[in-house]
């Protein structure tokens, strides 16, 4: 295969992948013990990392050579482990959705712009961060509407819960 063409597929897929990973911010966000599954993704990465750099650095002519395959063989899985941790957790299960109880501490509504927003500007909710007492930790979970307007601190709420494939649960955005 031309070389061109390979690196051309190449800087697509790492874009795909880019992508990818800036979609799954709000899935990350929403599991619960998310940043455990970051660090065990983050080992993980790093054990792989290893034995990819270890398996090809003898394909290095100089040492400047074996130097770079050991950064990308390194650098390139721990930068998208999380998000591969992340979305194998929340895509390869089955549909089952268990229903549990939190305390509801409280819930803010936020709204983003990426320009920002003009003076006197009527601001519109884009959604809502719910904060909930789950399993001894605060949680703070991203919603698309605020819900619980009649709830007040302490009050028992019941939300959707997933079990994910790596065992990390997970509040699915609906």
């Amino acid at each position: 295969m031309n070389y061109k063409i390979a690196a051309w597929l190449l800087v697509v897929f790492l874009v795909f992948l880019i992508t990818c990973y800036v979609h799954e911010f709000d899935y990350i966000g929403n599991t619960i013990q998310y940043r455990s599954l970051i660090w065990k993704s983050l080992a993980g990465a790093f054990v792989f990392g290893n034995l990819l750099g270890w398996y090809f650095h003898k394909r290095g002519e100089e040492q400047v050579d074996r130097i770079r395959i050991w950064s990308a063989a390194l650098l390139l899985p721990l930068f998208f482990a999380p998000w591969l941790g992340s979305f194998t957790n929340r895509v390869f299960i089955g549909k089952s959705i268990n229903y549990q109880t939190m305390e509801f501490l409280e819930e803010r509504p936020f709204a983003a712009s990426a320009y920002g927003f003009l003076k006197d500007e009527e601001i519109k909710e884009d959604g809502c961060y719910l904060f909930v007492f789950y399993k001894r930790n605060i949680h703070r979970l991203k919603r698309p509407s605020c819900e619980f307007y009649e709830k007040s601190n302490g009050d028992q709420i019941t939300l959707p819960v997933m079990k994910g494939f790596w065992g990390y649960e997970f509040i699915p955005i609906e």
